[in-house]
């Protein structure tokens, strides 16, 4: 049976991974951040089950509303944490407790088989965590930095959660379709949040923006269908294109409302 750390990186030896896991915990240690959650819960929830899972079957209809709706929580809170917008923090902080509110749902309106599914199994584990990185921020044991370090990791960790199917009697990392749901929205949510705070598309903002490009044509090739975000697509390609223009706010917020409307559930 392969261990986590297997899992995650199975192309390194013991004696790399050993090196990478040490690297990694110095560097948090020495932004007195807690570890990722990425480390603590990706493979906690995972069960070996025959079958494999890319798309959320039609009998779930709010399931991924939910996961992108994470995944946006989670963008939003990010980039606040990230620049030094405190008239935002009342903001952020809402992101944060509705991140965990959108695990939980998403937990309850998912499928419970086979892998990824159940979606987020240690949702409660992941609201208390949040929960935590709040309440340590609210009362300075956590400064800013330290908060968008952590909330990418949680990011991280819930994407890899949804990234697993299972073949045979073994457990095979393999991108799927609602893994790029919860990255999506976390993309978009970010780009959304850093254009309203500085009036402008940062480079950090254009980033996420080309990342969700790449997710969106990714989704295109995946062997099952995923739902259809290529209506963002031009979008996308204006907002890049006019950076400093004033409507690019507009058009950024636009982009993500289209998003939100690609992932609702599909009309009768």
């Amino acid at each position: 049976m392969p261990t986590s750390a297997d899992l995650f990186m199975p192309e390194l030896g013991r004696r790399s991974r050993g090196k990478l896991w040490r690297m990694l915990f110095r560097r948090l240690d020495a932004r007195r951040c807690p570890p990722p959650l990425v480390i603590i819960f990706a493979f906690s929830a995972l069960a070996l089950q025959p079958g494999a899972a890319q798309e959320v079957p039609d009998e779930y209809p709010q399931c991924i509303s939910h996961l992108w709706a994470a995944g946006s929580q989670l963008g939003w809170a990010e980039a606040i944490a990230g620049h030094d917008a405190p008239s935002e923090d009342a903001r952020m902080l809402e992101s944060v407790h509705g991140a965990g509110e959108q695990v939980e749902r998403a937990h309850e309106l998912c499928p419970t088989h086979p892998a990824p599914w159940p979606a987020w199994s240690n949702w409660l584990e992941t609201q208390n965590q949040l929960a935590e990185m709040a309440d340590k921020f609210r009362d300075s044991r956590m400064d800013r930095a330290q908060l968008a370090i952590a909330l990418a990791g949680m990011h991280q960790s819930l994407a890899a959660q949804l990234a697993f199917r299972v073949v045979a009697t073994h457990l095979e990392r393999e991108a799927t379709c609602v893994e790029i749901y919860e990255r999506l929205g976390e993309a978009l949510g970010f780009a959304q949040a850093t254009t309203q705070i500085f009036h402008r598309l940062t480079p950090d903002a254009a980033l996420r923006l080309r990342k969700a490009l790449s997710l969106i044509y990714q989704m295109r090739e995946m062997p099952e269908p995923c739902r259809d975000f290529k209506g963002l697509i031009p979008a996308i390609g204006e907002a890049l294109n006019s950076p400093g223009d004033p409507s690019v706010v507009g058009r950024v917020n636009d982009i993500w409302h289209a998003g939100e409307v690609a992932a609702a559930p599909k009309a009768e």
